[in-house]
């Protein structure tokens, strides 16, 4: 690779650019080169060795300097010197791996294995600092500056009934910082269990550190419904961190979440603040469905049509107040082979837990309030929410407008023309209201090279190109 850097600052017009200024040219290389080899013997034994040969270096053909010794020209003359001998680098790297299968020839126990491995720098030729002074030869020795990798690990594996359960137990050993980590997965068909965790030290000659226990287990099989429960547990503190159990079915999915976590009261001015010791406890529920439609393109000439709805829903059992219920519409439809119409919108309602006030009537009280002057109706929400003759009931309505977008495409052989009209609420924050952003836009493509594109797009802030 080459580099040229000139004196552009001397530059003050056109006519003073010359290529003669030049304050260096810059020349730089780097080669790597590997061997591969691999050895078996039936399926009990197995071994690979590679090693990588990495050569690196640059140097200056010419380096502008004034001569003075104390310029900046000069002191950038000698950083930049410095900066090549750093750059160069000579250096040979090896990863052995052993594994044995001491059961191949068993069914039952076949997919137990022992395997070791090593990755390390055998050899290694750099300048010793930033002073740049001199090389230094680093051959492989006993450190982790050398070893960079060092692993065992055992897999007992078995498959009753077809079924496999596994208990693997993996450590990485010294020179390295020494850690051990263990994992039980229990298969029965219909239902699955998980555990592991792992012990490390930070530090060489430092205490052992234990990371968080993590268990999960799942019952059900695909295409029918299925039950997930995740649990994690700290050992060092013992305590419960979380836990999350998930229940899914085709597009419908649920899940009730639990964390250790402060309480929260509500506070008139303050908000939520929170109080006293932190506690294991429910913190929040959530719920999605998201179906889709389509028609047999098989059995119709001229039309496809698709449609895809989604709903979702969150509530927080921590602070109330945060709760949402959003919905989204997209849709398409195919006329012919040339022309695609395509529309989509997405709303949301922020404070949906006041459909059902009365649950929380105690915060509510706490802060002097009723929950009757919060509670909603679902039913009067929505139709208010839909009401687009109506701007009071459209203002008095929990769901609100977050974006809408129609866009036509058509096919013009070798191109493909579109055009797309979106609008979405805009907050004025000086006048506090809302009004709608929209904006239009046309693109032509060209099929064969997708990259080469026209835009025109309309919008508040004007028309860009």
């Amino acid at each position: 690779m080459s580099e040229y850097s000139y004196r552009y600052a001397n530059w003050q017009s056109p006519d003073d650019i010359s290529i003669k200024q030049l304050t260096y040219s810059l020349l730089s290389y780097r080669v790597a080169a590997a061997i591969d080899a691999n050895a078996a013997y039936s399926d009990l034994l197995s071994s690979s060795l590679n090693l990588t040969y990495e050569d690196t270096n640059r140097w200056r053909p010419y380096l502008y300097d004034d001569g003075t010794g104390t310029s900046t020209i000069a002191a950038n003359a000698t950083t930049l010197r410095n900066a090549d001998k750093i750059y160069e680098a000579h250096k040979l790297t090896e990863s052995l791996k052993l594994g044995l299968k001491p059961f191949a020839s068993s069914w039952l126990w076949g997919a137990s294995s022992l395997n070791w491995g090593m990755d390390a720098t055998i050899y290694n030729r750099k300048y010793d600092s930033i002073s740049a002074t001199s090389m230094d030869d680093n051959w492989i020795s006993w450190d982790p500056t050398s070893i960079t990798s060092h692993s065992l690990s055992m897999s007992l594996a078995a498959r009753p009934g077809n079924l496999t359960q596994s208990l693997t137990l993996t450590a990485a050993l010294p020179p390295t910082l020494d850690s051990y980590t263990g994992a039980i997965a229990l298969n029965a068909g219909f239902a699955n269990l998980s555990v592991g965790s792992r012990m490390y030290r930070k530090s060489k000659g430092a205490d052992f550190s234990y990371d968080n226990i993590t268990a999960s287990a799942k019952i059900g099989a695909t295409g029918w419904p299925t039950l997930n429960d995740s649990f994690v547990y700290d050992p060092t503190d013992k305590y419960a961190v979380s836990n999350t159990t998930t229940f899914a079915w085709a597009t419908f999915n649920a899940s009730l979440a639990a964390s250790r976590a402060k309480s929260y009261k509500p506070v008139v001015g303050s908000g939520w603040v929170a109080y006293g010791d932190e506690k294991f406890s429910l913190s929040s529920l959530s719920a999605s469905f998201a179906p889709s439609w389509k028609s047999d393109a098989a059995a119709t000439d001229k039309s496809v049509w698709s449609i895809a709805p989604s709903l979702s829903y969150s509530q927080s059992l921590i602070r109330f107040s945060e709760s949402s219920l959003a919905f989204s519409l997209s849709g398409s439809l195919k006329l012919g082979d040339d022309l695609t119409l395509s529309l989509s919108s997405s709303s949301a309602n922020s404070a949906v837990w006041r459909y059902y006030a009365w649950l929380f009537d105690d915060d509510l009280t706490a802060m002097d309030l009723s929950s009757d002057s919060y509670q909603k109706n679902p039913l009067t929400d929505i139709w208010e929410s839909v009401s687009l003759w109506d701007n009071s009931s459209l203002r008095e309505g929990l769901f609100k407008l977050k974006s809408l977008s129609f866009r036509v495409a058509r096919d013009l052989h070798d191109w493909t023309l579109s055009g797309e009209v979106t609008t979405k609420p805009l907050y004025h924050s000086t006048a506090r209201y809302y009004s709608l952003d929209t904006s239009f836009s046309f693109l032509l493509t060209w099929k064969d090279m997708a990259d080469i594109k026209t835009t025109v797009k309309k919008d508040s802030t004007g028309i860009t190109y």
